[in-house]
């Protein structure tokens, strides 16, 4: 009996040693697994610093290595707080990251890269703002009348470059004119509420807000489907009427771009407002762009634009009214 007890005792206890063993074994497993799976977990902060000055091969390694990261959450606010440091020329590769999460982005931060980009801005980034619908339609109008704070008509800025090398007025102003371009054109890439926006800014009665409507409203018109061109020239042609020379201005200038695009012609029904900026409207580049557009017409409107044109307080009008008649049969 005492035997049997003995025997009994002793299997038990082989019986824990081996349970403990497997135990610690299949610890040890499990933790090396998971120091391995830590190990080979990329550190997107460390990539994402380095692929602002990577050569296409590393970028290459670079973006795998982000790909097997699946969760836009660990990402995404990396990527967004570093376009905001980044050098502008390199912003496009940050973009491509980003790209691979849609709708992610936030609109603030792409329109404070796109005035910081401005004139060269990355192609990928209109896309991917516009891609994010009604909050970046407000971000745009937001950053519309945050430049127009500091934008200057170039008639009136005429400063050159200061002789320390720093920018200067002038530069700072078609830096402002080709963001206010481009932020134009991306808010008619919005859709409807875009081109209602551009409708708005185009009969502000502020010359910078119709700076910024004239090439959304060309670009939507050059880009559209009928509809939208339809849409664009029931606004021009509200527009050229309008009591305020400054809306007539913006109006006969969008006109001007659409037309020497060559996707749209003179229509009659536009030809009286046309003449009557030619002749009443103070703005030397209005009456000009009134006369190009006129040009455009038959023998006989050509004809009478440019005896309109041959008075004009403008010697360039008055010059290009004079060799136009002298071409006439």
């Amino acid at each position: 009996m005492k035997r049997l007890l003995r025997r009994s005792s002793s299997h038990k206890t082989t019986c824990i040693l081996v349970r403990l063993v497997a135990g610690l074994t299949f610890t040890a497993a499990f933790a090396n697994c998971a120091l391995t799976q830590t190990q080979s977990r990329p550190n997107v902060g460390a990539l994402l610093q380095r692929l602002p000055s990577a050569d296409d091969t590393e970028r290459g390694v670079i973006m795998d290595e982000l790909d097997k990261i699946k969760a836009p959450g660990e990402i995404v606010p990396v990527v967004l707080t570093a376009l905001d440091q980044v050098d502008p020329r390199e912003a496009w590769k940050l973009l491509d990251v980003l790209a691979r999460f849609p709708g992610a982005a936030d609109p603030a931060t792409l329109v404070r890269l796109a005035r910081r980009t401005s004139p060269a801005f990355p192609e990928t980034l209109r896309p991917q703002l516009v891609a994010l619908g009604d909050p970046a339609r407000k971000e745009l109008l937001n950053a519309i009348d945050i430049a127009c704070r500091t934008w200057q008509p170039p008639s009136e800025n005429s400063e050159t470059l200061p002789d320390d090398g720093s920018l200067g007025l002038q530069q700072e102003s078609q830096r402002i004119e080709r963001f206010l371009d481009w932020a134009g054109s991306a808010l008619a890439a919005t859709g409807s509420a875009g081109l209602d926006d551009l409708d708005r800014l185009l009969q502000s009665h502020n010359a910078c807000h119709q700076r910024a409507a004239q090439d959304g409203l060309a670009d939507a018109a050059s880009r559209g489907d009928k509809e939208t061109q339809t849409r664009v020239l029931r606004v021009i042609r509200k527009a050229l009427s309008d009591p305020d020379t400054g809306v007539q201005q913006a109006a006969v200038l969008t006109l001007n771009m659409m037309i020497g695009s060559n996707q749209f012609s003179l229509s009659a029904d536009m030809q009286p407002a046309l003449f009557a900026i030619l002749k009443t409207n103070p703005h030397t580049d209005a009456r000009f762009a009134a006369f190009s557009i006129l040009g455009t017409g038959s023998s006989d409107t050509r004809k009478r634009a440019a005896n309109i044109a041959l008075h004009d307080s403008d010697e360039a009008i008055r010059d290009r009214a004079e060799s136009l008649l002298n071409l006439q049969p």
